[in-house]
């Protein structure tokens, strides 16, 4: 007979209003933390990954524990490919603690320090590597041609490191353009990029708009009659 435990994630942290930005990276720093205490577990075999189902086609990772007893001296190839393995996650765990306190120290940098100085080289190259990254497929074929259907992340960074101001003038307005796709209503956005459009190209607004302000005034033209006939009928009934 096999006894299983269930291990179960624990909670993610939710940010009380009230909540300091130090007392909730303490919360998330512990929370991580116990994840990474159970994945080193799982790496050395003392616990293993499961699933329980939680709903219709949907499921949610545990950690299972078996009472069952097992060899007390695995083989030595197995000992030795699992502690490769524990030392491999404990690599994995200290790039992922980098990576939060890192986050978590440049998120505190306050705005006197950092507004200080002038933009470099290499931030102008981060943003447009951010925002070349944020383009789809087809649009970054054009300054990086290419028989790919996504391109990674270090392979935008090479790109975009040797951009001249065509490419960087291609990226910038290409991103404009598209934050106004979505909107098919003349709102506030909208009117901002009618603007730029006619700083970068005058006149051509006015001709973009001229047929599409024909078809309304002759709608309107047929609309306002219907209306006034539809008066007349009513005043000659009372």
């Amino acid at each position: 007979m096999i006894v299983l435990l269930i291990c179960l994630p624990p909670p993610t942290p939710v940010r009380d209003k009230k909540q300091t930005d130090e007392d909730f990276d303490k919360e998330m720093q512990k929370y991580n933390q116990k994840l990474q205490e159970m994945e080193e577990k799982i790496t050395t075999g003392k616990l293993r990954r499961g699933y329980i189902l939680t709903g219709y086609n949907s499921d949610r990772m545990v950690a299972v524990r078996s009472f069952k007893k097992e060899a007390k001296n695995p083989p030595v190839r197995d000992r030795i490919e699992i502690l490769k393995k524990q030392d491999k996650r404990n690599k994995e765990i200290s790039e992922e603690k980098t990576v939060l306190d890192v986050r978590s120290y440049v998120s505190r940098i306050p705005f006197e320090e950092l507004v200080k100085g002038k933009i470099t080289c290499y931030e102008e190259d981060l943003l447009y590597h951010a925002l070349f990254m944020d383009l789809n497929t087809e649009q970054q074929k054009v300054i990086v041609p290419g028989d790919y259907s996504y391109l990674s992340y270090e392979n935008s960074w090479n790109a975009v490191k040797k951009f001249g101001k065509d490419e960087r003038a291609y990226v910038l307005r290409k991103t404009l353009l598209n934050k106004v796709a979505g909107h098919l209503s003349l709102s506030f956005n909208a009117k901002l990029f009618f603007d730029w459009l006619e700083e970068y190209e005058p006149g051509k607004l006015a001709k973009i708009q001229k047929p599409h302000d024909a078809t309304y005034q002759k709608r309107e033209k047929k609309i306002d009659e219907q209306v006034k006939q539809i008066e007349e009928t009513v005043s000659e009934n009372k």
